[in-house]
């Protein structure tokens, strides 16, 4: 209980610096205090492996995607998310490892296994829709659209990572 409590506290505080200043300020801040800690620690040449992603860094991402996203306005929509996530990420996924799978065959570029370019599709289909919320937020937007584009974003990496990780 005590943890779910800190955890609230932790995002509540993430929120209300977000609302004063840009994230990426936030998440530039956050990394040097993180480099100075480990360089305080004596750790002097760290990298980023796959453990540490996974274990550290992509719960923090879902849990951020989750604590912000706006849940009912995206449950009163479930089926256009639903269908723009899923439908629409594995249509890309395989349309665009395919065509790169035939275009190795016919050597247009470097040929690829039909798995690496399915993995690599997957990849490119998890797209981050920053760009199309800034957008939207400038020209003014329906709320409807932002929610949609926000949920369906969510559930577009949860589909690319589990596509991923499934190869």
């Amino acid at each position: 209980m005590h943890c779910l409590f800190c955890w609230s506290v932790v995002f509540r505080i993430i929120y209300l610096l977000v609302s004063s200043m840009p994230e990426s300020c936030l998440l530039i801040i956050t990394g040097i205090v993180m480099g100075l800690m480990l360089f305080a620690a004596g750790q002097t040449g760290y990298t980023v492996n796959t453990a540490t992603f996974l274990q550290i860094l992509l719960p923090w991402i879902v849990l951020s995607a989750g604590y912000f996203l706006p849940l009912k306005s995206v449950i009163d929509n479930i089926g256009i998310v639903t269908m723009f996530a899923i439908i629409g990420t594995l249509w890309n996924t395989f349309s665009v490892g395919l065509t790169l799978w035939c275009f190795g065959k016919i050597g247009a570029f470097v040929q690829l296994a039909l798995v690496h370019g399915l993995v690599f599709a997957s990849l490119l289909a998890a797209v981050d829709p920053v760009a199309v919320l800034a957008v939207f937020k400038e020209v003014h937007a329906k709320k409807l659209h932002c929610c949609v584009v926000l949920g369906e974003s969510v559930l577009n990496t949860a589909v690319a990572m589990v596509s991923i990780f499934t190869k």
